[in-house]
């Protein structure tokens, strides 16, 4: 985290800093109006999630569903570990009655979801950004490439979720989040994973759905780039900011292994801006008014987990005790 941190402020140097300060002290307090649209951007993501956790016979309330949703967002964008969003769904869950078995199935599956949501609207968006982005023509080798690469990925992640040896994994991950969980009774059988996986994977109807809701919150946080765009006079269009949105996440979510994506989302903009018609240093400028608007939604919402946190030990200690 401490690289990427040091990368962004490179950036900024090399691309212009006072260009990156002029930017943001333009949008000024404007950005404040980025924190409720972000809460309407998570909770059409969490109305996926309701679907598939539904066909698996957990009927989680959606109010408590947006509700996780937006701590998960939280600790993906602010907390400095790696898949900190996958662990605190599943805990979220687990606290909720969800076995946890069914949980990591859930949450692994609708991540992967997730990210062939991802890559389907860069395919989409990109078709959008050849027609209407006059400097879009040199992105098409190379995205295209991109999409070719991630299709064998996903390909390979849907059948070794269906079939292969990823349980064996996945049941080690379930062993070590029994122990934090302190849940000496949760089966981490790969065979209870593997038909929690495949029973998800049963209602084709469900994943659908869940694809789809998965795609308006995407194009939700694109309105949000958009809208950043006006907020600093900028000229780019609603297709540019869609285009920014779907590779930015989509590049992130194949470097989870860098917390937040620091450092990867502002070379994406960085990278990018110039077929909008910007600078590389309005590029990370526009990263950076994302990043503050995830700091004011997502410090509240990591209170308020603890707040839960909290009230649920002290119920299982007085259980425990009685």
């Amino acid at each position: 985290m401490a690289l990427g941190i040091v990368g962004v402020g490179l950036m900024a140097v090399l691309t212009g800093f006072h260009g990156v300060v002029r930017a943001l002290a333009t949008a000024g307090w404007g950005l404040l109006w980025l924190v409720p649209l972000h809460v309407l951007t998570i909770g059409l993501d969490s109305e996926g999630w309701h679907d598939l956790l539904w066909n698996q016979g957990h009927r989680l309330s959606r109010s408590y569903l947006g509700w996780a949703a937006c701590v998960r967002e939280a600790m993906h964008a602010l907390v400095p570990i790696s898949a900190g969003g996958v662990t605190a769904g599943i805990r979220l869950l687990w606290i909720r009655g969800v076995p946890l078995a069914e949980a990591v199935a859930n949450v692994v599956v609708e991540g992967t979801l997730t990210v062939a949501s991802e890559w389907l609207l860069v395919f989409m968006t990109l078709i959008a950004a050849l027609w209407w982005l006059p400097r879009a023509g040199p992105l098409t080798a190379v995205v295209g490439l991109l999409l070719a690469g991630s299709a064998v990925v996903l390909g390979l992640i849907f059948w070794a979720q269906i079939h292969g040896r990823v349980f064996e994994w996945m049941s080690r991950q379930s062993l070590r989040l029994n122990a934090r969980f302190r849940s000496a009774d949760t089966p981490a059988d790969p065979q209870a994973l593997r038909r929690a996986v495949r029973g998800i994977y049963g209602h084709p109807g469900a994943l659908v759905r869940c694809t789809l809701w998965q795609m308006a919150s995407i194009g939700a946080g694109g309105v949000e780039i958009w809208i950043i765009f006006r907020l600093m006079h900028l000229p780019g269009s609603l297709v540019f900011a869609l285009l920014l949105q779907c590779l930015g996440r989509a590049v992130r979510s194949f470097t989870f292994f860098m917390p937040g994506g620091i450092g990867i989302q502002e070379a994406v903009y960085a990278l990018l801006a110039p077929v909008g018609q910007m600078s590389p240093a309005m590029g990370i400028a526009i990263s950076l008014a994302s990043r503050f608007r995830d700091l004011l939604f997502g410090l509240p919402l990591l209170v308020s987990w603890q707040r839960v946190e909290s009230r649920w030990m002290h119920r299982e200690r007085a259980r425990t005790a009685g």
